[in-house]
């Protein structure tokens, strides 16, 4: 009987979290280019879902640049997810804290968008924000005569994005890397290599 019980048990959670959840509307449209090629093959999405990420991304880059001055950092779950949500909040968290100084700092820049590497079922993929006129702002809270401009230069900073089904939305979950001057000139333009535990390779790429 106690079995029996186990079973149906096991039976029930495999179909509410198997079966219950939605899948991902284009995983059966994504597409390998340079199958086989271990350094170069990746998942591409179709162009709309291409361009839905390139969007939501760059939506949540403008609220990032605007949420201190507005005071909107209550909304970071619109935009943010997984570690780069839980690292945003908990800077912000400590900038609420009563100290008698505290500086914020205003970045702007022009953003070069290339959409790139999906997951196998399409739920990830990473974004190369190629950035130029980069511009930092910082204002002191306790002195709002005081203020420092600085160029930052040009740069290429790479994000993964993560799809949150319920709400139909992009978001960014983390950080990867800030890639080196000159990456784009490269031979092998646009890949990005992880180095990790997982077996990433499929088929022919291994």
């Amino acid at each position: 009987m106690r079995i029996a019980l186990v079973l149906i048990f096991v039976a029930v959670c495999l179909v509410f979290f198997g079966f219950g959840r939605e899948p991902i509307p284009w995983t059966s449209r994504l597409r390998r280019v340079r199958a086989g090629a271990t350094r170069t093959a990746e998942w591409i999405a179709p162009d709309t879902v291409v361009e839905q990420v390139r969007t939501d991304y760059l939506e949540a880059v403008n609220w990032l640049s605007s949420t201190l001055v507005d005071n909107t950092q209550s909304c970071a779950p619109n935009y943010l997810m997984g570690r780069f949500l839980a690292r945003f909040q908990m800077i912000t968290g400590y900038e609420d804290q009563k100290r008698r100084v505290y500086f914020d700092g205003i970045f702007t820049a022009r953003h070069h968008v290339q959409v790139r590497q999906f997951s196998e079922d399409g739920s990830r993929c990473l974004v190369v924000d190629c950035q130029t006129e980069r511009h930092m702002e910082t204002r002191c809270a306790n002195q709002p005569s005081w203020s420092l401009e600085q160029d930052m230069g040009d740069g290429v900073i790479v994000f993964q994005m993560c799809y949150d089904i319920p709400v139909k939305r992009w978001k960014i979950e983390s950080i990867i890397q800030e890639l080196p001057a000159g990456w784009s000139s490269r031979a092998d333009t646009g890949h990005i290599q992880f180095y990790s535990h997982e077996k990433t390779g499929i088929g022919r790429d291994n």
